[in-house]
């Protein structure tokens, strides 16, 4: 599988199977995105050799991967501010700032509806919200 630069993906040799094969894309600081691609062995596919498009909403925020945007990611900015830890740098220009809490807040409390579990948002940690963190960066 390989990916050129404007992210498109391509999977040359995937043989028809009677499973979909599950593509996972995952980027620090992003939700996971996956969908199921079905080569048709079962006969409801595409036919084998043909393409197909679709298009990953990769969600801005989840710092720490729980799969919901909330105070706990806010800190983990927070902690990361002026490094390049690649988790908090969600924006990928090198450097952990207020720019990478803007995608936390823009997306705050909301839950990747991709996932396989639910987690429970948390709007206070440590007796501190979001506005405690967005005030300092």
């Amino acid at each position: 599988m390989t990916a050129d630069a404007t992210a498109r993906i391509s999977a040359d040799g995937l043989k028809p199977a009677e499973k979909p094969y599950r593509l996972v894309i995952r980027v620090p600081g992003h939700f996971a995105w996956t969908e199921d691609i079905d080569l048709g062995l079962d006969g409801y596919g595409p036919v084998a050799g043909a393409g197909g498009t679709s298009k990953a909403a990769l969600i801005a925020g989840d710092v720490n991967g729980d799969d919901v945007i909330d105070v706990r990611d806010a800190a983990a900015v927070y902690d990361a501010r002026g490094t390049a830890k690649r988790s908090a740098d969600i924006n990928h220009d090198g450097t952990v700032d207020g720019k990478d809490l803007t995608w936390v807040v823009t997306n705050y409390l909301q839950q990747n509806s991709m996932a396989d579990r639910y987690t429970d948002p948390v709007k206070r940690l440590h007796g501190r919200t979001l506005e405690y963190y967005t005030d300092r960066m």
